[in-house]
């Protein structure tokens, strides 16, 4: 005869579920230009990070970096270009989950 287990007579333990931390919501947005998104993107099968940059109002992407690795220089280059185009810093940005004061 097997030995005889817990799960044998429904003893088992119950599983808790985890609770995954909320983002920080940006403010009711307004107008366009007022908030910016970045974010980092890979794709599983390629070698390349891809940094987006879209306008959190219009969700229009305006500045897009690809390459196996982005230094900050090419980070804070695709901001800049942003800031030319769309004539004029964001009053807020967000960037991944967090959203750290003074990132403009």
């Amino acid at each position: 005869m097997p030995p005889l287990s817990g799960r044998t007579f429904g003893l088992h333990r119950l599983k808790r579920k985890r609770q995954t931390p909320e983002a920080a919501p940006i403010s009711a947005l307004l107008r366009a230009n007022q908030a910016w998104s970045m974010d980092f993107v890979m794709d599983r099968f390629v070698t390349e990070r891809t940094l987006t940059v879209i306008d959190s109002y219009t969700r229009e992407r305006f500045a897009t970096e690809t390459d196996r690795c982005l230094w900050r220089r090419r980070v804070t280059r695709a901001s800049e270009w942003g800031i030319k185009q769309r004539s004029g810093k964001p009053s807020a940005s967000k960037i991944g989950r967090r959203t750290p004061p003074g990132t403009f």
